[in-house]
Formats: C-alpha cells, sequence, structure tokens
C-alpha cells in the first residue's frame, strides 16, 4: 500500500501549486535565509506549518522534491496510524482501514494529493488515536497519554481547531473509560493531554517572548485566527442549511459512508462498545473542526473526514461479520464474509471514481482543482522572472506567492496576501502600513496586480442576508477596504505605468497586469533606451 501510495504520487510531481502552498513554500525558504516568522515575513497560519516546509527544503532542496517529500510522508505516516488504530480490534480491521486510506488520500476533489496543513493534522490525530485506542485495561498509561498530547498539540501547530478534536475524543475516553480504570483516573490522564498542548504552545509564545515578538505572535495566532472564521452559529447555518455537511462532489464515498453508520450502529449494541465510542468522538470531532473554521468550506477542508471514514470502514468490516459480541463465548459468525462483501463493494465504487484521475497529467490536475490560473501563473512567472536582473525585484499586489517561488525571488515585504490588510482589523492596518513602508523605502522595480475580478478582494456590494444578520456574519463584513482604494494600491499607481507584455515575454496572463517603476532600469529597457 505504501508503495502505491508513492507510485500514484509520482504523477503529479510536477504539478502546479496552488496560492497556499506556494505561500508556505516561500515562507519556508526565507525562514532558512535567516527571517523572522511573523516579523520578517508574515501569513495567518500557525508557526508549525511553515517550519515543515522549511525542513522539507532543508532536507530535498527548494521545489517540487521538498513538495512531493511532504505529500508523501505525511500520506505513509498516518497510513500506518490508520493501520494501528484499525487493527485495534483485529488485523483484517487494520488492513481494510489501511486498504480505504491508500485510495482516498490523494482524493482529487478535495486536493488531496498535496501538503496542505489538513495532510499534517490527519498524520497527527490519526497517530493520537491509534495511541488511545490501545489503552491498556486495568491500569493508567501516563506516557502513553504524554505522546496522545504531543501529537495533538504538534498538530494544533498547524491548526489550532485540532483542540476541539482533542476534547471530543477525551470526552468519549471518560464516558467509556478502559476495562477496570477509575474514572478520575481517566480524568487526570486527560489532563496530561492538556499538559502537553500548554507545553507545546508554551514553548513557542516563550521563544516569542525571548525574542521580542510577543505581541505579532498573540496579533497572528490569536486575535487574527479568531477573527478569519465566520461566527459559529453562521458556520453551522450553512453547514446544514447549504449541503456543506455532506458536499456533492464526495457522493462516491456514500457506500462508504453508510457501511460506517451501520458499523458503529452494530458495535455500540454489542462488543467493542469503548472502541465504538471512542470512533463516535472522533467523528463528532472532525465534523467540528470544519464547522468551526468555517470560512468559505474550502474542498481542502473536507480531507479532515479521511483517516476517521478510512478506519470506521475498517471497524465495520469487522463488526458486521459477527453475531456475538468477541468477549463473550457466543456462536461464531454465520456470514464472516459480509463485511468484506460490503467493504469490498464500498472500495470499488472509490476506485471507479478515482483510478480514473490517475490517467491525466499534472497539469490536468491542478485544472481540475484550481482551474486554469495556476498553470497560466507559473508559465508567466517563469518568463518575467527571466525579464529581470538578479539585483531587480518585484512585489506582488494580490494573493499568493508564485512569483517568489518559480522565478526565484524574494519577498520585497512582509506581507505576501493582499487580501490580509484590506480587513478593518487594527492587525491589517498595521502590517498594510509595514508593506508601505516596505515599498517606499526600496521601491520594487516591478509591479504584479491580480487584476480579474475573483482576485479583487472589495467591501460587499449588497446587504447581508437576514441569516448573517441574526447569526453575526454582519459584523465581519462592514468595514472591508476595497482592493483598489488601498494606500498601497493608490502609492504604486502614483508610481508605476502599465506595461503591455510583448514578444520578449512569450506568454500573456489573463488576469495578471505588470506595471514598471517609472524611470528604472527596467522600464528604460523595456521602452528600448
Amino acid at each position: 500500500m505504501a508503495l502505491l501510495i508513492v507510485l500514484a504520487r509520482t504523477r503529479t510531481f510536477n504539478e502546479p501549486l496552488e496560492r497556499d502552498l506556494l505561500t508556505y513554500a516561500t515562507i519556508g525558504h526565507e525562514m532558512l535565509s535567516g527571517q523572522r516568522l511573523y516579523t520578517d515575513v508574515w501569513d495567518v497560519k500557525p508557526p508549525g506549518l511553515y517550519a515543515t516546509y522549511a525542513l522539507a527544503e532543508r532536507i530535498a532542496g527548494h521545489g517540487a522534491a521538498a513538495v512531493f517529500l511532504l505529500g508523501v510522508g505525511a500520506a505513509l505516516a498516518t497510513l500506518l496510524a490508520v493501520y494501528a488504530g484499525g487493527a485495534a480490534i483485529g488485523t483484517k480491521a487494520g488492513l481494510w482501514s489501511a486498504a480505504f486510506w491508500t485510495v482516498l488520500c490523494g482524493t482529487l476533489v478535495i486536493q488531496a494529493n498535496q501538503p496542505n496543513s489538513e495532510v499534517f493534522i490527519n498524520g497527527c490525530y490519526a497517530g493520537g488515536f491509534a495511541l488511545l485506542v490501545r489503552h491498556p485495561p486495568g491500569r493508567a498509561a501516563w506516557g502513553r497519554m504524554a505522546l496522545v498530547g504531543l501529537l495533538l498539540a504538534f498538530g494544533s501547530t498547524y491548526k489550532p481547531i485540532l483542540a476541539i478534536l482533542a476534547v471530543f475524543v477525551l470526552a468519549a475516553h471518560f464516558l467509556a473509560p478502559p476495562a477496570g480504570l477509575p474514572r478520575k483516573t481517566v480524568l487526570a490522564e486527560s489532563l496530561v493531554v492538556g499538559a502537553m498542548g500548554l507545553l507545546v504552545w508554551g514553548a513557542i509564545f516563550g521563544y516569542a517572548v525571548a525574542t521580542g515578538q510577543a505581541a505579532i505572535y498573540w496579533a497572528t495566532n490569536v486575535t487574527m485566527n479568531g477573527a478569519r472564521s465566520a461566527g459559529l452559529l453562521f458556520n453551522l447555518y450553512r453547514y446544514l442549511r447549504e449541503g456543506k455537511i455532506f458536499p456533492a462532489n464526495l457522493l462516491f464515498v456514500a457506500p462508504a459512508v453508510v457501511l460506517v453508520v451501520v458499523g458503529t450502529a452494530v458495535g455500540l449494541r454489542r462488543g467493542w462498545q469503548r472502541e465504538w465510542v471512542l470512533f463516535v468522538g472522533l467523528a463528532l470531532g472532525v465534523h467540528a473542526m470544519i464547522v468551526i473554521q468555517g470560512g468559505a468550506f474550502h474542498p481542502h477542508s473536507y480531507q479532515l473526514w479521511l483517516p476517521t471514514l478510512a478506519l470506521g470502514v475498517g471497524w465495520a468490516t469487522a463488526t458486521v461479520s459477527v453475531t456475538a459480541p468477541p468477549s463473550t463465548s457466543g456462536h461464531p459468525s454465520t456470514r464472516p464474509w459480509l463485511g468484506d462483501v460490503l467493504a469490498g463493494v464500498a472500495l470499488a465504487v472509490v476506485l471507479v471514481h478515482e483510478v480514473p484521475n490517475y490517467t491525466l497529467s499534472s497539469d490536468d490536475w491542478a485544472r481540475r482543482k484550481y482551474g486554469e490560473t495556476v498553470v497560466e501563473d507559473r508559465a508567466f512567472a517563469y518568463a518575467v522572472s527571466g525579464l529581470l536582473l538578479p539585483s531587480e525585484t518585484l512585489f506582488e499586489y494580490g494573493d499568493g506567492a508564485a512569483f517568489y517561488y518559480y522565478g526565484g525571488l524574494r519577498p520585497t515585504t512582509p506581507t505576501l496576501w493582499t487580501s490580509q490588510l484590506l480587513s478593518s482589523t487594527a492587525l491589517a492596518a498595521q502590517l498594510g502600513a509595514v508593506t508601505l513602508q516596505a515599498l517606499k523605502s526600496h521601491p520594487p522595480d516591478l509591479l504584479v496586480i491580480h487584476s480579474r475580478d475573483e482576485w479583487r478582494p472589495q467591501a460587499p456590494t449588497r446587504t447581508p442576508g437576514l441569516a448573517a444578520r441574526l447569526l453575526g456574519r454582519a459584523d465581519q463584513l462592514a468595514g472591508v477596504i476595497a482592493w483598489d482604494q488601498h494606500p498601497i494600491y493608490e502609492w504604486a499607481m502614483a508610481n508605476y505605468r502599465p506595461w503591455q507584455p510583448d514578444a520578449r515575454l512569450g506568454v500573456r496572463s489573463t488576469h495578471l497586469d505588470l506595471f514598471v517603476h517609472t524611470g528604472s532600469a527596467l522600464d528604460r529597457r523595456l521602452v528600448g533606451n
């Protein structure tokens, strides 16, 4: 199964990357170059994500090999964790769990073949759950629970919402403790898990305090991340009302979901009750994570389902094949094949949906997930960077880091996404001022503006609906600065002139406009002087 995962991922080794991954890779590269996270180079995610990208670049170098290493490494680690968790109720359950993970871990429609933050979270929570479900009966397991806590805490450095899943799983651990273990001991074990979270985040903020970065760390990881999601009630409304609980493009996993629901019902009624209570806690925690982070309910958010679904299929396969609880001496099953048949049908449906994707080129994978622009941006970035001398610089006014990543250029400002500067928050105003000052101090030779409408962060153009007003979403939409009214844009228009790409560039973009610093050496070269 591990070999299949590696071979499948080689198909998309050279896939053009979407803007999240380009940003993480660029920031990781800057960290290796001595830049300080959140001070010299800034983004909204917790530090674990950028540190992981920096580590991959340290091992594999800058570029596609590092991204491939991250994606494959996370998938293989999760494969082992899913097998270990599934095998808690038998080898067959573990193998079925691993098989489903193998065919689901690269699911195209939820962008699962590339290392966004969810792939690392999945490995951490699957590993922690495998340790928890294998808790020995009759005695405390302090070391094991400390390791569970470290895995979950490490996962929270990619997105803090993993703490929500920890609450649900530990509640299930309390409700269904290991045989012979008093609940007061279970509660003490849960405190150990929480202590590991405090230890990890205490170390992160301790480092920030020691380096004089406490304010920006807090503003980014607490204030800004808290404001990025829509209100909880609004997210829940959308999740239930707008079909976000089961997106239409994931209907091909419906047979597997049905099998898991049946397995859960059977498992809770007879045998493996503790295991299935833990599974219910895990499933509820996963759904809660998706709801709470909310926002646009991006396709990659639903990657968080995959380890839980794979575990559930493996356990359901074993559970529906028995007619007596495993802890009793009841009669052996008269239908030992039933679970395998149901799982086989569910697996076949997934394969029919997924296997044709591996006949596509890496560019077509990107087109299916993100549209033509990611392919276009790579070619445009290569061409534009070729116009610049080694001493010349570039700034992107828009969301993304394509020119820094593909062109091998260094960012000219701490911020990489313009939309993060357009909110009404104090941090956005502070970062906008820092960005503008950096541009004024060292004006880049070339300016790239993301000009197509969907790349333009804008103030809302209509009054929010009743649900938004009642549930608190309206407040978040107030005070947004229009992209073409920000001081950065106004400064740029006063100091740059548009340049229409000609034969020297060789490619064109449908949504990126180029502006040259008036009077610069690049300006003189492009006009032929």
